[in-house]
């Protein structure tokens, strides 16, 4: 498989349920007959109850993957006309890989669905002293928010600028500490 081709959800969601659903099936069909018991009636009524079972759990699993995919593609679009033509910045595929299978195109959406929502709860902090808390950062950065952007925000850190990515803010909240309400006063 290319490793540049994002999948479906829907493609990833076959391939999860073949691992934890089919293969366990195929392993018991085969236990069955080298034991040599596939011929017992009851064994045969269980390995049908199991399939069908499976087959079931497929049907109910594929449809709410549709339905997921759907309504999140709907939403991608949404925001897209809401944003009046503005191109998003699209998201890095290979950020969201999941292993064995690659890219899976929804979680990109997801993300840019997400990402909006912090540029929108980062816009009324430009110009003032804030905390970042970064993903994998034991301390937030703090500085004065100089500009929003659809990626991410510029920060003034001590005459410094330091761009941080939506993609790795966890929190963003006011400098309330006495050094950081001193230099929002100034």
């Amino acid at each position: 498989m290319p490793k540049d081709k994002s999948q479906t959800l829907q493609y990833a969601a076959s391939v999860v349920f073949a691992l934890v659903a089919i293969i366990p099936l195929l392993m018991f069909t085969y236990t069955l007959v080298r034991l040599n018991a596939l011929h017992d009636l009851q064994n045969q009524i269980a390995l049908g109850v199991t399939l069908m079972a499976a087959l079931t759990g497929f049907g109910i699993l594929r449809l709410m993957v549709t339905r997921m995919s759907n309504l999140l593609y709907l939403l991608h679009t949404v925001r897209q006309v809401a944003e009046q033509g503005a191109a998003p910045g699209p998201a890095a595929a290979k950020d969201f890989q999941v292993p064995g299978i690659g890219p899976i195109q929804e979680f990109g959406q997801i993300a840019e669905m997400l990402w909006s929502v912090s540029k929108a709860k980062a816009e009324p902090y430009l110009g003032q002293r804030v905390l970042v808390s970064v993903r994998n950062s034991t301390r937030p950065i703090a500085g004065t928010v100089l500009e929003v952007t659809n990626d991410g925000v510029l920060l003034d850190d001590n005459g410094r600028e330091v761009g941080v990515s939506y993609r790795r803010i966890s929190t963003i909240e006011l400098d309330r500490s006495p050094g950081g309400l001193a230099e929002a006063a100034v």
